[in-house]
């Protein structure tokens, strides 16, 4: 059995009081349209090191060039 250390349990108790404010941003009226998941923004990033593992060879430059060229493409979408 592990013990907790006071300084956790005092952490721990901390925690709700410090992100309740922040846990339902997306219900806030001057947050209207803001998705309650981050599942788009996954699948984008998913996508985007899909890509650049096909391209392993590129040097850093390109690669910064390729993730430009890949945001700038998926806006259009």
């Amino acid at each position: 059995m592990r013990i907790i250390a006071y300084d956790e349990k005092r952490q721990t108790q901390r925690l709700p009081a410090v992100c309740l404010p922040y846990l339902f941003t997306y219900q806030r009226p001057d947050c209207q349209g803001m998705p309650n998941t981050n599942n788009r923004i996954e699948g984008v990033f998913t996508d985007l090191k899909k890509s650049l593992n096909n391209h392993c060879g590129m040097s850093e430059t390109n690669r910064k060039r390729f993730v430009l060229g890949f945001f700038k493409a998926s806006r259009k979408l």
